[in-house]
Parts: C-alpha cells; structure tokens; sequence
C-alpha cells in the first residue's frame, strides 16, 4: 500500500540518506533529537506550509539559496533549521520538497557551519 499523502496545506518531504546522515553525525545530541522529531513528524504528515520561509537567493553571509525554503527546528524558532528545494520526481510525477541541509542556522563564529553554508555547498561544489 503507498504511503499516504501529506495533509492538507501541507508538503511532501524527501529525505537524502547520504546528506540526512552526514548532517546528523556532525551534529550535537540535542540536535539529533530535535532532527527525529521533525522527520517523524513531516514524514507522517508533510511539512506546514506555513512554517516555510524563503531563502535569501544573495544572503550576506555569501550563501547563494535560490529557490530554496528553510524551517526552524523545532517551530516556530529553534537554533536548527533544514534548507529545502522543491522539485520534481521525473519517476512518480510528484513534486517534493527535498531536504538538502540540516543543521545549526546560526552557530557562533567560527564554531560550525551553519545548515544555509552546508546547502550552499551542495548546491554549489567547487569547480562548477
């Protein structure tokens, strides 16, 4: 039987494993367990449009997140948020709003990558 849609004014979330791991083992117990909590949650029911927001496309920290969405975790303001793109799966003709990045939104300096740095670099390696 297929997994059921996400509720209404909600959004289909996916998940990468490799990103969803990596992002998870460099992050802190606290983190992690605010990160399950929200997957569980937007897995069974897809993410509130509401708690969508926009990425700056030019952000001052040099980040570049055009067509990009963020999510404080755990809502309305939490310290970690997740970047996520919408997109399309050419094999089921759905779209989705695939999880690129989680971490801290704000870490202090020089302390961590922040998740809009992680998702500026998977959208944009080095060299292209």
């Amino acid at each position: 039987m297929p997994a059921p849609g996400p509720k209404p004014g909600h959004g289909r979330v996916v998940f990468d494993a490799r990103f969803w791991e990596a992002d998870l083992a460099s992050s802190t117990p606290q983190a992690r367990t605010a990160a399950h909590a929200w997957r569980a949650a937007v897995e069974h029911d897809g993410v509130p449009l509401t708690q969508l927001r926009a990425c700056d496309p030019d952000a001052r920290d040099t980040t570049r997140l055009p067509g990009c969405a963020k999510v404080y975790i755990p809502a309305p303001a939490g310290d970690w948020g997740a970047v996520l793109r919408l997109a399309r799966n050419p094999q089921t003709d759905h779209s989705a709003l695939y999880v690129i990045a989680f971490g801290h939104r704000h870490p202090p300096a020089g302390r961590r990558t922040s998740v809009y740095q992680l998702a500026h670099r998977r959208l944009h390696p080095p060299g292209t």
